[in-house]
């Protein structure tokens, strides 16, 4: 997963905390000690519950923020826009 988001070079960082291969916890890590960029992309965890303790976790790991699924959409969409536009610093391109 790491090596996606080394070419790719999102705006944002979605990750589930539980994936098949390898937790979210381990790809923050991974993400956060690679680059640069890596350390200044904002990172949202995806979980099935977010508790007082889980959410302290994953702003520990080096997460953004965390978002209970299923998430409400608009809400998502919005801070996602959020993310987005405030990570970039050349947002049309200039």
């Amino acid at each position: 997963m790491v090596e996606i988001f080394v070419q790719w070079e999102p705006d944002v960082l979605l990750s589930d905390i539980s994936t098949p291969n390898e937790d979210g916890y381990a790809l923050i890590h991974e993400v956060r000690t690679l680059t640069e960029r890596g350390k200044v992309v904002p990172a949202i965890a995806l979980t099935s519950t977010v508790t007082e303790d889980m959410y302290q976790h994953a702003l520990l790991a080096g997460f953004s923020l965390c978002f209970a699924k299923p998430v409400v959409i608009d809400d998502f969409v919005a801070v996602l826009g959020i993310l987005a536009i405030t990570n970039n610093p050349h947002p049309h391109g200039n």
